[in-house]
């Protein structure tokens, strides 16, 4: 009698792509209403449309504001420094100390508030709106503005001491 082989068979190694993209699915959170599983885009938990808020005098009070669509990013503080109306800041604006001065670098500004314009925000497919601040960033070391909006912001301007050439 001849000698019995045994064999043994592997189970096929899971799919790392449909593995990988469901890990991916539960560890992602929905950035509207928190939970797993799910994107802001696919969250059923109705928008919350805020209500308008007045401040007539426009300084003195720090208030606060929820962005509709930004879930766990949705707190957005902001403070109206008196004396200074319609000035205003992130309270998380820091300045951090650095190895050598900028006085003189062409490339480095000076401390700027930053701007913020009111916007409207649709979620179409709930037909719903509210207005918020959305902030302009370019990213860039310099307030870069096209002269158009900086006229129609009536935002003040002044000219360089060494003007920099953007190529």
């Amino acid at each position: 009698m001849a000698p019995t082989k045994l064999t043994t068979t592997k189970r096929p190694p899971a799919n790392p792509t449909t593995t990988g993209r469901a890990q991916l699915a539960n560890a992602l959170k929905c950035f509207h209403c928190g939970q797993a599983g799910h994107k802001a885009a696919e969250c059923l938990v109705p928008v919350p449309i805020p209500q308008p808020r007045s401040n007539p005098a426009g300084k003195g009070r720090a208030t606060r504001s929820r962005c509709p669509v930004g879930g766990g990013f949705a707190k957005n503080s902001w403070e109206t420094h008196p004396g200074t109306e319609g000035a205003r800041s992130p309270p998380y604006q820091q300045h951090t100390p650095e190895d050598q001065p900028d006085e003189g670098d062409p490339m480095v500004s000076d401390p700027i508030l930053l701007f913020a314009l009111k916007v409207i925000l649709i979620v179409p497919n709930l037909g719903e709106a509210g207005e918020v601040e959305a902030l302009i960033d370019t990213g860039c070391s310099r307030c870069l503005i096209g002269l158009p909006i900086v006229e129609q912001l009536g935002i003040k301007t002044k000219p360089l001491k060494r003007p920099i050439r953007f190529e």
